[in-house]
C-alpha cells in the first residue's frame, strides 16, 4: 500500500484545521480535504503505526529526555569507527552534492530581484525538476483559484521563498532516496523526517514570528548530516561487505551528524540561521542564545517525529519535554486541538512533496 493510501486509512479525511492557539496568524485557510495526487514515494517505504488522536500521551512507560544528542558513538568500534575518525577530519571529504539544475536555481533565488523568466529556462533543463514545481504549485495546498502551465506563472503566484522551500524539497528528496543504495528504507526515513518536520515548523513556526518558509527550511535541512553520514555508512558496507545496522547508524549519527551537517551546509552555501543550527540543534538551549526558539523548535520537530512513528517510536512525556515548556505548549484544550490535527496537516501538506 502507497504511504499516501496508508495515511489516508489511519487519519481519514480531516474535516477541518483546527487554527494555532494564542497569537498564531494565518495567513488562509487550507483546504478542508487533502489534495488528490499519484503517490510519489512507491510502495517500499516504511509503514506508519497506527496514531490515535492523543498521540502525544507516551504508549509504554513516559522517557523524560531530549532527542538523540552528540554520543560517544555507542555501538562503533574497531575499524569501523578507525575509519570514520580519519574520513572525518579528511579536509578533501565528498560530501553530498544537490542535483545540478536545482543547485543552478537556488543560487538565482538568493537574488531577491531575481528574473522569473530566465529562472524558468534554468529549471526547464530538467524536466523531472520542472514537473515537481508545477505539480506542487498546482497541488491544493498550494494552489489558489486556478491551476498554472508555465514555471514562470508559477513562480509569480508562489514567490521567490517559496520557490525555494519547494526547489530544496524536492531536490533533497531525490538526493536522499537515492543516497540510501541497499537501504532505501533508511533513506526513505531521513525524507520522511526531514518533509515531516518541515511542515511542523511551517505551521507553528509562525506563532513565534518565523516567516512560514524560513521555518519550514528549517525542519526540513536541521539532519542534512544523516544524509552524509548514509552515504558514508552505505559506502563503507559495499567495499568492507556486511550490512548496516540501525544500530550502527544511529550510533555514528549521535556522535557526527551535527558537525558533519555544518560542514555540508557550508559547501552547500546555506545562509545564517540554517548553519547554526544544522551544527548544534540537540540539548538545553540557554535563554540567551539568539537562536533559542529554532532551537526548541526543531527539537520539537524531533519529538513529534518520534511519536508519530516516523522513525522508532519513542514514548516521550510530551508535555514535560524542556522543549516544549519552553515553547509554552500546554497540556490545555487550545494547544490539544492543534495537536489533534497534526497528522491531518501532514497528510495534506507533506503528501504533495
Amino acid at each position: 500500500m502507497s504511504v499516501r493510501g496508508l495515511i489516508r486509512r489511519l487519519f481519514g479525511r480531516p474535516t477541518a484545521v483546527v487554527p494555532l492557539p494564542a497569537t498564531v496568524a494565518t495567513d488562509s485557510a487550507p483546504p478542508d480535504d487533502p489534495p488528490e495526487r499519484p503517490d510519489d514515494w512507491g510502495d517500499e517505504a516504511p509503514a506508519l503505526e497506527l496514531v490515535e488522536a492523543g498521540w502525544w500521551v507516551p504508549r509504554g512507560e513516559p522517557v523524560l529526555a531530549p532527542p538523540q544528542g552528540n554520543g560517544d558513538g555507542q555501538g562503533v568500534h574497531g575499524p569501523l569507527a578507525e575509519y570514520l575518525e580519519r574520513l572525518f577530519h579528511d579536509p578533501n571529504l565528498d560530501l553530498p552534492t544537490l542535483p545540478r539544475v536545482p543547485h543552478r536555481a537556488l543560487v538565482m533565488l538568493r537574488d531577491p530581484n531575481v528574473d522569473y523568466g530566465k529562472l524558468a529556462a534554468v529549471v526547464k533543463e530538467d524536466p523531472a525538476t520542472a514537473a515537481d514545481v508545477l505539480r506542487v504549485a498546482n497541488s491544493a495546498a498550494y494552489g489558489r483559484l486556478f491551476k498554472v502551465a508555465g514555471l514562470e506563472t508559477a513562480f509569480v503566484r508562489l514567490g521567490r521563498r517559496t520557490v525555494r522551500s519547494i526547489l530544496m524539497a524536492t531536490a533533497l528528496k531525490r538526493l536522499t532516496i537515492r543516497t540510501g543504495g541497499t537501504k532505501r528504507t533508511l533513506g526513505e526515513e531521513l525524507w520522511q523526517q526531514a518533509i515531516v518536520s518541515g511542515v511542523l515548523l511551517g505551521q507553528i513556526g509562525r506563532r513565534y514570528a518565523m516567516q512560514e518558509d524560513e521555518a519550514f527550511l528549517l525542519g526540513l535541512l536541521h539532519d542534512i548530516g544523516k544524509l552524509a553520514l548514509l552515504r558514508i555508512l552505505h559506502e563503507y558496507h559495499k567495499t568492507q561487505g556486511g550490512t548496516l545496522s540501525r544500530a550502527i547508524f544511529e550510533g555514528v549519527c549521535a556522535q557526527w551528524h551535527e558537525p558533519l551537517g555544518l560542514r555540508l551546509a557550508s559547501a552547500w552555501k546555506l545562509t545564517y540561521p540554517l548553519p547554526a543550527i544544522i551544527g548544534n540543534h540537540h540539548g538545553q538551549p540557554d535563554e540567551s542564545d539568539p537562536l533559542y526558539l529554532h532551537r526548541l523548535l526543531v527539537q520539537f520537530a524531533d519529538v513529534t517525529c518520534a511519536m508519530l512513528s516516523y522513525g522508532p517510536y519513542v514514548p516521550y512525556d510530551f508535555f514535560a519535554l524542556p522543549c516544549i515548556r519552553g515553547l509554552g505548549i500546554e497540556d490545555a484544550d487550545r494547544w490539544q486541538n492543534w495537536l489533534t490535527c497534526v497528522p491531518a496537516l501532514i497528510a495534506e501538506q507533506a503528501g504533495v512533496f
